[in-house]
């Protein structure tokens, strides 16, 4: 029986990277303001920045020298308004005070600033899709429609470059970790597959003996970081497909937006007979190379059990863990799930992978109880 691991974020973030949606947002929003510190202005595709002297509380002829970082962490929170003006007090010998203008240009930046709580990477695609339902809904002529469209797509575009960006400094010096590997050559026990499905009776188990499920192992990796491809040799046997594409690839294929063609409202987009409306849709990406193919091949072999590690199983990825979760030769789904001083996000995941289900039944027959699963090693070297 074969193993399919899904890679998510959170497999990085064990590592101690910082990839998350917030430490991304915080890199961009800081090199804005450093760079607005300078000339006193910035503009963007997504911003402009404006840092004016307070007349008779400042000096123009004081060099501005701004550390931004605790504006920033309430400008992300929520705690500011994500566009007017504030006085911003840096606290300098000179007693000086600016005013500190920010006008947001895009609405999907708009949006995702207004984002409460802790959001991922899935969130933030979904974002992205409730704005193409909003342009669906406001029904406008076709010119203006499309210009909405290209507007958006093009600001998710230009957003993916910078996550790309981003993502090649950070991970520049780190390797996956081989506690993982181990992880990965784990045998998973028949025994848990089959009290899953309530045939875990003594005289079922006992006839099995100590006979383990073992095959071919697949990395799904739903990241950009290529971290788990730098520990794979080359006579381990193990597979490895970036499903999204990687930072060391080709810019147009990595895979960044959204992917539920469940929901009835992406029909609605289809018989819209606009193709912008899926420029950015997920599955459009995967004719660019062989890597969805590989993986139908995979699945369609043999039976084989999913591991998942550090993803949310957000609907983003909602048509594709759809086809993996409900395949005839899926046997069983053990989560590896985040636990940090006594909580755990086990519920919340099989909440949400429950979404991928059109079958409850199947859900419930899939998914190891917790008892049977295991969290996953945080913050390695």
């Amino acid at each position: 029986m074969n193993k399919l691991i899904i890679i998510g974020n959170g497999f990085d973030l064990a590592h101690g990277l910082k990839t998350d949606y917030k430490s991304f947002l915080t890199w961009y929003l800081t090199r804005c303001f450093k760079n607005a510190s300078k000339e006193r202005e910035y503009t963007d595709d997504f911003l402009k920045i404006v840092i004016d002297p307070l007349p008779n509380y400042s000096n123009p002829d004081v060099d501005f020298r701004g550390n931004f970082s605790e504006f920033i962490d309430s400008y992300i929170s929520g705690e500011i308004i994500q566009s007017g003006s504030i006085i911003l007090d840096l606290n300098n010998p000179w007693g000086t005070l600016y005013t500190l203008k920010v006008s947001l240009t895009s609405e999907l930046l708009e949006r995702l600033l207004g984002k409460k709580g802790d959001p991922n990477w899935g969130d933030i695609e979904h974002v992205f899709y409730q704005e193409l339902k909003k342009v669906l809904a406001d029904n406008k002529d076709a010119f203006e429609t499309k210009r909405k469209l290209t507007i958006l797509n093009n600001h998710l575009d230009r957003l993916k470059e910078l996550l790309r960006e981003y993502l090649l400094q950070e991970t520049q010096h780190v390797n996956a970790s081989d506690q993982f590997m181990a992880l990965a050559g784990k045998k998973t026990e028949l025994r848990h597959i089959l009290e899953q499905k309530g045939r875990g009776r003594s005289q079922d188990i006992r006839e099995l003996g100590d006979f383990n499920v073992h095959g071919k192992v697949l990395f799904l990796d739903f990241n950009y970081t290529f971290l788990i491809h730098k520990k794979i040799s080359a006579d381990s046997g193990y597979i490895h497909i970036p499903i999204h594409g990687t930072i060391n690839g080709p810019l147009d294929e990595m895979i960044f937006g959204y992917g539920d063609e469940i929901d009835e409202v992406f029909h609605e987009m289809e018989k819209s007979n606009m193709n912008e409306y899926m420029r950015n849709i997920k599955s459009f990406g995967y004719f660019k190379n062989q890597h969805y193919s590989d993986l139908v091949r995979y699945l369609s072999s043999e039976p084989f059990v999913v591991y998942l590690w550090g993803h949310s199983c957000s609907l983003s990825d909602r048509t594709l863990l759809n086809m993996i979760f409900e395949h005839d030769n899926c046997a069983a789904i053990e989560i590896f799930y985040y636990e940090n001083e006594g909580y755990n996000n086990y519920i919340e995941l099989t909440q949400n992978i429950s979404r991928h289900f059109r079958d409850k039944l199947k859900m419930r027959n899939r998914v190891f109880n917790i008892k049977n699963c295991q969290s996953l090693p945080q913050e390695i070297d």
